[in-house]
């Protein structure tokens, strides 16, 4: 009877570890499909997230924007509700302005109250286009879950961490940057330094260094600007490495503190042999009782909170954004910081380049669309390459690291310091291999 029960308990063990590899095999295969295998529908070839999002705003935008709309609302009254009003005066005021600028531009004459129509076209898309792709990713981020991180992990971690002095775990927390967009990229970010799988320093190295633009917007800049894509990714990608070995060292990230944010009994775990049989029994062993249904609410009910704080700063960041970086001193104190490098290299263009740096850090569609096409094309690459490894702007990172509900803080000098060094190192290395390709300078 003894030996019946050992057995019944052994196939009971075998049947469950069966299952649980199983359901961690089919949920894997499903997020790599939705996040990272481009789909060719309606002519676009891109990853299902972003069909979803489009095909929700052609269908139902209107209703989209009643919700928008309602998240503000929600969010204004949960203030006013709060204790201590005399300290969140300036944010229940900043959210009535935000309301009453959105509900203009969704249902009003979408003019008047921002004065530029490009504001209020810019504003209009960056607010929807990324809740929905947002919330939508968010939604199905849980399908990554199933032991995907780790295995990507114990591959890579000897050379992100040589390289870059990153976690091998970030390696798909950066694909989710390139193949969404950076608001889901510091989701994952945040969460993984949440639950005590990062450090701090390497959180914000991701953040800082690695937030590149998504591979839609890559394709949209390649084809304004007429550059081969496979071109443009392979030098972005070359000057990528380089400028991050660099600043992953430097300031500010060598001033992060090396600590979790979270202990956690759950350290990563790199075998050096057998990798991929004891990375799975590791994950089973490890794995959360947490269902998939309940990840996915608890997401839902994070991205909400988000929204209802990140709208808000969307509204009023792009617009002071564009009123700050159109004056003549930010001009001015821009081209002092750049134009030793520019002019040392002989960089043609440089009222237009100058002019594009100060345009991405506000937002890359916006520069881009500043950009005048009867300028060299090696003035062209180089700034489709600052557009794509800017990693800086006011509508992304900025905006999305300004909400109460992120642990990591980042300031706005580090962010500027971090973006003023990218954008040098950028033109430095990149010239430098026009000079060694062509043997002659731009």
């Amino acid at each position: 009877m003894e030996n019946i029960n050992k057995i019944n308990v052994k196939d009971d063990y075998n049947r469950e570890y069966f299952i649980k590899l199983s359901k961690s095999i089919v949920y894997t295969a499903i997020g790599i499909i939705i996040f990272f295998i481009p789909i060719k529908l309606n002519g676009q070839v891109l990853n299902l997230i972003y069909h979803i999002s489009y095909k929700l705003q052609s269908n139902m935008k209107h209703f989209i924007e009643v919700c928008i709309v309602f998240y503000l609302i929600i969010g204004m009254f949960k203030e006013i509700l709060k204790c201590n009003l005399k300290n969140k005066n300036i944010l229940i005021i900043s959210r009535i302005v935000a309301l009453i600028f959105l509900v203009n531009i969704f249902f009003g004459s979408k003019n008047g109250l921002l004065g530029n129509d490009n504001v209020y076209l810019l504003i209009e898309e960056v607010v929807l286009n990324t809740i929905i792709v947002f919330t939508i990713g968010v939604l199905f981020m849980p399908f990554l879950e199933y032991g995907l991180l780790e295995l990507t992990s114990v591959y890579l971690n000897k050379y992100t961490k040589l390289l870059f002095r990153i976690d091998g775990i970030s390696f798909l927390n950066i694909l989710v940057y390139i193949f969404t967009n950076p608001f889901c990229g510091m989701f994952m970010t945040n969460k993984l330094y949440r639950e005590g799988k990062l450090k701090e320093y390497e959180a914000c190295n991701i953040i800082l260094n690695f937030s590149i633009l998504s591979y839609p917007i890559v394709i949209y800049i390649c084809g304004y600007l007429n550059i081969n894509l496979a071109y443009a990714i392979t030098v972005s990608t070359t000057v990528l490495i380089l400028i991050n070995m660099g600043l992953s060292r430097i300031y500010p990230i060598s001033k992060k503190k090396k600590s979790y944010y979270l202990k956690s009994n759950k350290k990563n775990s790199y075998p050096k042999k057998d990798k991929l049989k004891k990375i799975i029994k590791y994950y089973l062993s490890n794995s959360d009782s947490k269902g998939l249904f309940k990840a996915i609410i608890d997401n839902l009910e994070e991205s909400i909170s988000i929204s209802i704080n990140l709208i808000p700063n969307i509204v009023i960041f792009l617009y002071i954004g564009q009123i700050i970086l159109n004056s003549e001193i930010i001009i001015e104190i821009i081209k002092i910081l750049i134009n030793p490098v520019l002019d040392v290299f002989q960089v043609k263009n440089i009222n237009e380049l100058v002019g594009f740096i100060i345009d991405v850090f506000y937002n890359t569609i916006i520069g881009i669309n500043n950009v005048d096409k009867s300028i060299s094309i090696q003035t062209k690459i180089l700034i489709c390459i600052i557009g794509i490894l800017s990693c800086t702007s006011i509508s992304t990172n900025i905006i999305y690291i300004a909400n109460n509900k992120m642990a990591l803080k980042i300031n706005i000098k580090e962010f500027i310091i971090s973006y003023l060094l990218r954008i040098n190192l950028i033109i430095i290395i990149y010239i430098f291999i026009v000079y060694l390709y062509s043997g002659y300078l731009i």
